[in-house]
């Protein structure tokens, strides 16, 4: 991450709490459509299926 950015990040934390959440809307309102497509059901059954796979692994082991 550059140094800006993590610049941005510390100024964004040290907002009050409205102000942090009026910036980010507004950053939704300026983010352009990725051109990336949605993910596919199977694609998310599949990561939904890890995730609980792993959160049951981590369960049994403690």
């Amino acid at each position: 991450m550059s140094t800006a950015a993590r610049q941005l990040l510390q100024s964004f934390a040290a907002l009050a709490e409205a102000e942090r959440r009026e910036v980010l809307l507004e950053l939704l309102r300026n983010t352009p459509e990725t051109p990336y497509e949605a993910p596919s059901d199977q694609e998310l059954i599949r990561a939904a299926d890890d995730i609980f796979q792993e959160i049951d692994r981590r369960e049994t082991s403690t």
